[in-house]
């Protein structure tokens, strides 16, 4: 399948009233097809393998969908975590949307809490503001380790309303976490 193929099947699963809402929420500029999540995890786990889908010939910040399976795609083509983050050192700059960074994590392996913190304090300050807020994102692998107590010295920085939310995500998480183990 090559990408425009990809695009003309996205297309021809398009759910109209679904591509309102999420576009809506998408906080980007992204054209939002509409096609459901359950439909997009498909497409990578069918065409990850798949050598005439370059990832190269995608079209960036287009179309929320394509870029949804560009990440998937990428990532799972990666064997080791490592190689997974060196693509996302390389990519995460096209994700123009918290529903890219806050789902890549479910494409990802298991990820060592020394390989996390490398990549967090390379680009919890970046000019970009999803690559910001995937630094958090990923922290939320952590949020049962004290080691992520860290990252305490890292909030409030910045004031862009999608940051501060990915901080105050981790957080609760690890809040939560705490508090179920004092009960």
């Amino acid at each position: 399948m090559t990408y425009y193929e990809l695009t003309e099947y996205l297309f021809s699963k398009q759910d109209k009233k679904h591509a309102e809402f999420a576009g809506n929420l998408s906080n980007s500029d992204y054209v939002t097809i509409g096609v459901k999540n359950p439909i997009l995890r498909y497409i990578i786990k069918e065409h990850y393998k798949d050598a005439d889908l370059c990832l190269d010939d995608f079209e960036h910040s287009k179309y929320l969908e394509a870029d949804f399976i560009y990440f998937g795609v990428g990532l799972k083509r990666c064997k080791t975590i490592e190689e997974q983050l060196e693509f996302l050192d390389k990519n995460i700059k096209y994700a123009q949307s918290w529903a890219i960074t806050d789902t890549i994590n479910h494409s990802l392996k298991k990820c060592p809490f020394d390989l996390f913190w490398k990549f967090f304090l390379t680009h919890y300050n970046s000019d970009h503001i999803y690559t910001r807020r995937f630094s958090y994102v990923l922290g939320l692998m952590f949020y049962k380790d004290e080691k992520i107590l860290q990252i305490f010295d890292y909030l409030d920085e910045f004031d862009e309303y999608m940051v501060m939310m990915a901080e105050a995500w981790l957080l609760q998480n690890y809040r939560d976490c705490i508090s179920r183990k004092s009960l």
